[in-house]
């Protein structure tokens, strides 16, 4: 996420995207980009850095200890929790807090997973905010040359220079992810309206980019306008998709099996699926019978 700090300023519109033209004279200026609707102004406090030399890209030979030493030193820079955080066991109690304070019997007990329900929600929220805008940065590399005479000049040079860099210039995804952390300290939200433009530009296959990660980076981007509200958010995560199958998979790859199933009986209302996979802190605070009255399942005994 972009940081608040008071060192320099960017402006631009929350009611509609700027277009390049507009931002690329400013921004070679004085780093102003102001829509022509004064009233729709937002203040962006950002930090402006110069960018890091990229990690250097793996040597063929080398062990599985290097290999995760330089993946996590992207992840660390978000400040993600560990690989093998149990995100199927989050998305148990999301859903279970989420099903309490709708359909407890009474106002006070609502208010009181409603609660519990927010404190869980601003963990995750923080959590999926952080990995989105990693992966983003992630898949942009995979923008190939063809694609180049339509990327906004900030996000052009950061491929062509390596800030970002590109796949086929041999730049690893960590450091991919390194550069687009600063590039967003950089540039702001701004960077993310260029990176949904780029995914959304129909010239994309179906291994990388395209439309899937467009609807990705448009999230994350609707969440930090606030265009979508952290439930919304939260819930949204957990269904996105890209072109390999559930997203999370650039990072808390372990549980992702777990996480299917967990989202599967969520679907399908078996919420003593959800149940039996919620964390034990979270177990204790459920009125297990209340659950089982929601459950859509004809035995809640038999593990279905």
């Amino acid at each position: 996420m972009v940081s608040n700090n008071k060192t320099s300023e960017i402006y631009e519109s929350s009611g509609a995207a700027l277009t390049w033209e507009s931002a690329q004279s400013t921004y070679l200026d004085a780093h102003f980009a102001v829509d022509m609707h004064m009233d729709l102004l937002v203040n962006w406090k950002v930090t402006f850095h110069d960018p890091p030399p990229p990690l250097e890209p793996l040597e063929g030979g080398k062990d599985k200890s290097d290999y995760t030493n330089h993946m996590m030193s992207g992840g660390e820079r978000w400040s993600l929790k560990n690989q093998g955080w149990g995100i199927d066991k989050h998305c148990s109690d999301f859903y279970l807090l989420l099903l309490s304070s709708i359909c407890s019997p009474d106002d006070k007990t609502r208010l009181k997973y409603k609660g519990y329900l927010d404190k869980k929600s601003e963990i995750l929220a923080e959590q999926f905010a952080s990995y989105t805008d990693m992966a983003v940065g992630g898949e942009l590399r995979h923008t190939s040359t063809k694609m180049l005479a339509g990327v906004p000049k900030p996000l052009l040079n950061a491929l062509r220079n390596k800030t970002i860099g590109r796949n086929v210039d041999g730049v690893s995804r960590s450091s991919a992810w390194i550069g687009w952390y600063h590039f967003r300290q950089q540039y702001g939200t701004l960077a993310l309206r260029w990176a949904v433009k780029v995914f959304n530009n129909g010239k994309w296959g179906n291994a990388y980019g395209g439309d899937k990660w467009g609807a990705i980076a448009n999230t994350l981007l609707m969440y930090e306008t606030g265009d979508l509200p952290r439930l919304s958010f939260v819930d949204t995560c957990f269904g996105l998709q890209h072109n390999g199958g559930i997203y999370f998979n650039k990072w808390w790859d372990r549980k992702l099996y777990e996480l299917h199933q967990v989202m599967n009986a969520n679907l399908e209302g078996r919420y003593c699926y959800l149940y039996r996979h919620t964390s034990s802190n979270v177990q204790r605070l459920l009125n297990k019978e209340e659950i089982m009255k929601q459950c859509q399942c004809n035995d809640h005994g038999n593990g279905s």
